[in-house]
């Protein structure tokens, strides 16, 4: 059973990277539930991100809060994981839910500033990235320029280029709109 799992899992993450996201999320789901009678938590989770993800992607943001407020990890609280937070805070934002959204940014932001682990580094990035596009969304294109700076800032280090990418997508947009911080 751990190595359907671990096969459902990459299939959906390869699914997931080739846009066919309903057949991810199909595959996302089947890990999710093996995982989760095999008690393998931290794979359950990975796969629960996914589910979100491919949800949110499909603008199914009320089956993604659905998600999470079944999966008995966070119910409606805040997580102390800060990956589950942010991919909270997407869903909120998606559905226009903004004090939430910013609510779990901030909780994020908190624990990862506390964080020594490889992985905090990509989260910050990415939480910084979240909020520039939230500020964005709620005309507050000053925040959203600096959220965007600071996205840029952790993204080069980690040598990503995606993650750099979509941060200066974005902060191009603000500036489209505002022009250039200065």
């Amino acid at each position: 059973s751990f190595l359907k799992s671990e096969i459902l899992y990459k299939d959906a993450e390869a699914l997931r990277a080739l846009g066919r996201f309903r057949e991810s999320l199909s595959c996302y789901r089947l890990a999710c539930d093996l995982y989760q009678k095999l008690n393998v938590p931290s794979e359950r989770l990975a796969a629960l991100l996914g589910a979100s993800a491919c949800l949110r992607i499909l603008g199914q943001y009320a089956d993604a809060r659905r998600l999470w407020k079944n999966s008995g990890l966070s119910g409606d609280e805040r997580s102390p994981l800060p990956e589950v937070e942010l991919e909270r805070a997407l869903v909120a934002r998606g559905e226009g839910k903004f004090r939430e959204t910013r609510a779990r940014i901030a909780c994020a932001l908190r624990v990862l500033r506390q964080k020594r682990n490889p992985s905090w580094r990509a989260e910050l990035q990415h939480a910084y990235w979240i909020s520039g596009g939230l500020e964005r969304f709620t005309g507050y294109f000053h925040k959203a320029l600096q959220a965007y700076k600071e996205a840029v800032r952790w993204a080069r280090p980690l040598g990503d280029a995606s993650a750099e990418a979509f941060a200066l997508c974005g902060l191009a947009g603000v500036e489209r709109v505002v022009g250039p911080d200065r």
